[in-house]
C-alpha cells in the first residue's frame, strides 16, 4: 500500500502475506471456492453418450478424468493449488499446470466462456462470490456448487497503526448486528439477478457469520455507509 493512503476500500482477500504490509479490519464477507459448471441438459434418446460423472466437490474432480478443470492463472485459487501439500490438490495442480491452455486461463471471462462452450466437459474453479454472479447472468445456463475446499474473507486494508481501524471495525460490527449487510446482499445480489424466478439464484453467501456476499455495485455503497457511521470524511 502506498504510504500516503490510509485505507484501501476494495474487496481484498485477507492473507498472511498481506498482513505483513497492512492491517485488516474485521471481515465483511466470508466465502469459499465454488465449481462453476454448465447446467445439465435433458437426455436425448437420439444421441447415446456416456454420462459425465457427478461433481459435488473439488475432491470429486481429482478422482475423474472425463471433465477438465481450470483456474485463473496467478490468482488466489491458483496459489492455493500451487502451494498445497494435499495429495489430491497436488495431483490437480499437476494436471492444470501441464495443460495451461485450459488449466490456467488468463481471466474469469475466458473460464466462463470455456464452461459454456465445452458443454459439461469443463468446469471452472473460482471464488464463490464470483461464481454466484455468473450463475445469475443471462442466458442462465450455469450452476455452481460448493467446492468444499477452503474458506476466505474479504476485509478493508488500513495503513499500519492508523486510528481509522477501530472506528471502522465498530461500524462494521454494528452493520452486521443490524442485518444491514444481509439486506444489501439480498437487494443487490439476489433481487438484481437476471435469472429471477429460477433456482439459479444463489443465496448461500447471504447471512454468513462474518459478512455477506455483496455485489460489486453495492460494495461502494456499503463502504461509504461504514465511513459515514465511523464519522470519517474521505479525502476525494
Amino acid at each position: 500500500m502506498i504510504q500516503e493512503a490510509d485505507l484501501a476500500a476494495a474487496p481484498i482477500t485477507v492473507s498472511d502475506d498481506r498482513r505483513e504490509a497492512v492491517d485488516f479490519t474485521v471481515p465483511f464477507m466470508t466465502f469459499g471456492t465454488d465449481i462453476l459448471m454448465k447446467k445439465p441438459r435433458a437426455a436425448n434418446n437420439a444421441t447415446q453418450t456416456s454420462p459425465l460423472p457427478t461433481i459435488s466437490s473439488v475432491s470429486d474432480l481429482a478422482r475423474q478424468t472425463d471433465i477438465k478443470y481450470g483456474v485463473v492463472g496467478n490468482g488466489r485459487t491458483y496459489d492455493f493449488f500451487h502451494k498445497s501439500q494435499d495429495p489430491s490438490y497436488k495431483q490437480m495442480w499437476t494436471q492444470m499446470s501441464s495443460n495451461p491452455e485450459y488449466g490456467t486461463v488468463p481471466g474469469t471471462r475466458e473460464g466462463v466462456r470455456r464452461v459454456r462452450e465445452w458443454d459439461g466437459r469443463y468446469v471452472f474453479i473460482i471464488e464463490g462470490t464470483t461464481a454466484s454472479y455468473w450463475v445469475q447472468q443471462q442466458p442462465c445456463d450455469l450452476v455452481s456448487v460448493d467446492g468444499k475446499m477452503d474458506r476466505r474473507q474479504y476485509a478493508l486494508a488500513v495503513r499500519r497503526g492508523n486510528p481509522l481501524k477501530p472506528k471502522i471495525n465498530e461500524a462494521l460490527r454494528e452493520m452486521e448486528e443490524g442485518r444491514e449487510l444481509d439486506q444489501l446482499c439480498r437487494k443487490w445480489w439476489v433481487e438484481k439477478s437476471e435469472c429471477s424466478g429460477s433456482t439459479s439464484v444463489d443465496q448461500r453467501h447471504c447471512g454468513d457469520a462474518a459478512g455477506s456476499a455483496i455485489a460489486t455495485a453495492s460494495l461502494i455503497t456499503t463502504l461509504l455507509t461504514v465511513l459515514t457511521a465511523a464519522a470519517i470524511t474521505p479525502q476525494l
